[in-house]
């Protein structure tokens, strides 16, 4: 899914789960090994932690496609490096679909 905060992807994420998708969340990943951004560590640093998170992000999202799972990734999506998620679910296998929320006009 792509969108700004506050679009509604992780409240679609969340019904796509009760669906039995497999959820994976890059920032959730980041507060839970981290914490908060501003808080438990500066800012500028999140881009570092981020790119790490994504990394095992990734190696979930393979397996879990490998495996034959649905899965939705919950994050923005909008910087052009994303790609990497697009070539990473064809090469496991998967088709993907990218679900744009534009939330509030």
């Amino acid at each position: 899914m792509a969108g700004l905060p506050g679009s509604g992807k992780t409240a679609l994420s969340r019904v796509l789960t009760e669906r039995g998708f497999e959820r994976l969340c890059p920032d959730e990943e980041v507060f839970r090994l981290h914490g908060v951004y501003g808080v438990n560590f500066p800012r500028r640093v999140f881009p570092t932690l981020e790119r790490s998170v994504h990394g095992d992000v990734a190696v979930g999202l393979r397996e879990h496609l490998k495996a034959g799972h649905d899965v939705v990734v919950d994050h923005g999506f909008w910087t052009p490096e994303e790609e990497k998620w697009r070539s990473l679910a064809i090469g496991a296998g998967a088709i993907p679909l990218l679900i744009y929320l534009a939330g509030e006009p």
